[in-house]
């Protein structure tokens, strides 16, 4: 029996999604207060989201009616074989319970990206519109607002306990977490924002945003926040310069940035991550310039190679020693254990790249099936990017999305927590797939994406 979707069912199931998205930070809050005071293993973020994957595969399943509706189905089918058989070698390899649903746990943060890909892809062939940029610029601000809110009651945790600077994370609870989420969000604030100039409030609200993006790229502490934000303010200052000359609105837009840059550069001395980066060079970079090291260089071409081991690793904060111990399971495992991952309850430390990660704890099929969906937003990203550059390089909303997505594809090749946690792995899904889709009638929907939301009732409060 053929199921379709009726004008009502699809007006509610945009809304559940609107509530869904909106809901991320609240989400992430409740997990973070639960981990510190309660130190729960299942928490409300592991239940709700877990409970939405599989709403989203029922949904791929039974209402998706499009032309290539068996491809996605087809794919459904082969995950959830993979799933199967990976809990299935679990229980075997281990006889534990406690193992198994350790294993299970983390499957469901790891499959949550390829589903959520395929369900924000399905919405979109069903016509099904959804305003992203303003969901996405609103949670940014709620993020931004409880980190600065946090700070100034004295409340907030601290993203490290280690050296002379800690940096602050409001009430959250992973630094890095939250940390790449504010990075990728702030870009589509501003993107938002930055469009609605007219009135009283709405500069007000620039100006707030626009400070509270300085604050968190600087007080946040991880060096990941102030780099992205940093090369984007750079990039966008260029552009509106360059396109001021066509268009005298970007010539506003390109001061509002000019403003941000300014403030991150004033505050940066006294910030979180200045003492983090200063701490790190002093206090851990391997010493290649002594005259020992001098000599055995010249001895020896192995030298060469451990000072740039010791140099690679300093530069990822230590994450390449992390992974010896996976890679040695890895090749000590048997045939059916490299196909299928050696799963996640032999080490006390993550890896935190998270290529590295899937590979390992998923093996070969598990790293190919789950990394597919992204691979082919790459592939096409970088196509319509190459074959439609005029296109692209003319459209500061396609240029924004496009970065956002590439930062966190980068983002977790170096420093992990974007692939393998569904908080941030979320919005991989959301701006990896919207700007795919969107590609080819790129001003008339994502420009207007933004346009429409310059009326009376469209702020942030």
């Amino acid at each position: 029996m053929k199921l379709t979707l009726t004008n009502n069912e699809s007006n509610f199931i945009k809304k559940f999604m609107i509530i869904y998205i909106l809901l991320q930070p609240v989400i992430d809050l409740l997990t973070s207060l639960q981990m510190y005071y309660f130190n729960h293993n299942f928490t409300v973020g592991v239940v709700i989201r877990s409970f939405f994957l599989l709403l989203s595969c029922i949904y791929i399943m039974l209402f998706y009616k499009e032309k290539n509706n068996k491809q996605l189905k087809i794919y459904l089918l082969v995950l959830i074989t993979y799933c199967f058989a990976f809990l299935m070698f679990s229980y075997y390899e281990n006889a534990s319970l406690t193992t198994l649903l350790q294993d299970a746990k983390g499957l469901i943060k790891i499959i949550y990206l390829p589903v959520f890909c395929f369900l924000i892809y399905a919405l979109y062939k069903q016509k099904i519109s959804i305003n992203y940029t303003k969901l996405l610029s609103i949670n940014a601000f709620i993020y931004l607002s409880i980190v600065f809110l946090a700070f100034l009651t004295g409340t907030s945790f601290t993203s490290y306990a280690y050296g002379y600077g800690y940096g602050y994370k409001g009430w959250f609870y992973a630094a890095n977490e939250i940390g790449i989420i504010i990075a990728v969000l702030i870009p589509i604030l501003l993107l938002f924002i930055l469009k609605q100039n007219k009135k009283p409030k709405q500069i007000i609200l620039i100006f707030i945003s626009i400070g509270l993006s300085a604050f968190s790229s600087c007080f946040i502490g991880t060096k990941a926040v102030l780099l992205i934000i940093g090369v984007y303010a750079v990039l966008s200052l260029i552009w509106y310069l360059i396109t001021s000359f066509s268009k005298k609105q970007h010539l506003i837009q390109f001061f509002y940035t000019l403003f941000l840059c300014v403030i991150i550069i004033g505050i940066f001395p006294i910030s979180p991550v200045y003492k983090n980066i200063s701490y790190n060079i002093n206090s851990t970079m391997p010493n290649i310039n002594d005259d020992n090291t001098k000599e055995e260089n010249i001895k020896s071409n192995v030298n060469n190679k451990n000072n740039n081991y010791e140099i690679t690793n300093w530069l990822l904060s230590g994450r390449l020693s992390y992974i010896k111990p996976y890679a040695d399971s890895f090749s000590d495992g048997s045939f059916l254990k490299r196909c299928l991952g050696i799963g996640y309850n032999n080490f006390n430390k993550s890896i935190e790249m998270d290529y590295f990660t899937l590979f390992f704890q998923h093996g070969f099929i598990g790293f190919a099936i789950i990394l597919l969906p992204v691979l082919i937003i790459i592939f096409r990203l970088l196509w319509n990017i190459f074959t439609k550059f005029k296109k692209f390089i003319s459209n500061i909303f396609l240029c924004t999305y496009s970065y956002c997505f590439i930062m966190l594809i980068v983002a977790a090749g170096l420093a992990g927590h974007v692939i393998v946690a569904p908080a941030v792995s979320i919005y991989v899904a959301i701006i990896g797939v919207k700007i795919l889709m969107e590609f080819n009638n790129s001003k008339e929907y994502i420009q207007g994406d933004c346009n429409e939301n310059i009326s009376d009732n469209a702020n942030l409060q």
